[in-house]
């Protein structure tokens, strides 16, 4: 008695299926499902008086890498809930200064913040592919075990703390002495020697008669202003402006992708109206059970 039913029920519950299976490989993957990636890499990071830091920095313990380009020197500490840090090329980083805007910040080292005599004596260097020198910038160097009789200005020497590194001097490149060449001072008339970037606009022709240490502190504290690859803003304005969070991935080429509301986007890296998919789903819909 029940075969009829079941037979002329059928070719109903075939185009059911037929549909369902239809809209699902005719959606794009990235509409099928939420992401949880966009919520979580959305989320305003602060750091002290830092607010809304995005990419390409990504937060060690606070949100994972490919929220930001996934390198080490785009990884950002947060100390005490005070300042964020960065580390490469061996060196740690104090942030001062960040403007997003204009990818530029002014960073300090930590090994020298308070400290004018490290344990280590390191040039400053960048990771190039990562970070520049900006041109507000000029290079002092600091001496370290030179002899007694040094062709530098007494004005200009400070001491290291008892049983450290003494008869250390601080020099402008841009204001050498007459007479001194700094290529005799690297391993031979001094034992070690560190470059540090300072801004043009501190006048080292004004070193106070006493007090030089303190004097090079604070000129220290202020630290140094760089730039990060503005083709990392490039890459990823189409995704900002199309509502979309652009994040890393290191499977992809080139090694960006788009976070939308719904689902990730690579290639183009921007996110796609909603709106448009669901209207083109309700057309599909109604095609369907028009046609049974």
């Amino acid at each position: 008695m029940d075969a009829p039913y079941l037979s002329t029920s059928l070719p109903s519950i075939l185009l059911i299926s037929l549909f369902i299976i239809l809209t699902t490989l005719l959606l794009p993957p990235s509409y099928c499902i939420g992401d949880d990636r966009f919520e979580e890499c959305g989320r305003p990071y602060h750091c002290g008086s830092f607010e809304n830091i995005s990419f390409p920095y990504w937060i060690d313990d606070d949100r994972p890498d490919y929220c930001g380009h996934g390198v080490n020197g785009y990884k950002l500490e947060c100390v005490n809930n005070e300042y964020p840090v960065l580390q490469f090329e061996g060196l740690e980083f104090r942030v001062m200064n960040f403007d997003q805007s204009t990818k530029n910040m002014t960073i300090a080292r930590t090994d020298l913040w308070g400290n004018l005599c490290p344990d280590k004596k390191l040039d400053t260097t960048l990771n190039y592919t990562l970070y520049d020198y900006t041109s507000n910038l000029k290079n002092l160097t600091l001496f370290y075990g030179c002899p007694q009789n040094v062709s530098i200005p007494s004005g200009n020497r400070f001491e290291c703390s008892p049983g450290a590194w003494n008869n250390a001097y601080f020099v402008d490149d841009t204001l050498l002495p007459h007479g001194i060449n700094l290529s005799e001072f690297n391993g031979q008339l001094c034992d070690a020697t560190v470059k540090v970037p300072v801004f043009k606009t501190i006048a080292f022709n004004e070193v106070p008669v006493v007090g030089a240490a303190t004097f090079l502190m604070k000129i220290l504290e202020k630290g140094f202003e760089v730039e990060y690859d503005e083709s990392l803003l490039v890459a990823c304005s189409g995704c900002r402006s199309s509502g979309g969070i652009c994040s890393s991935s290191s499977t992809s080429t080139p090694p960006f992708v788009c976070f939308c509301r719904d689902g990730v986007q690579s290639t183009p890296l921007l996110c796609s109206d909603v709106s448009d998919v669901g209207r083109k789903a309700s057309k599909s819909k109604v095609m369907i059970i028009a046609f049974d």
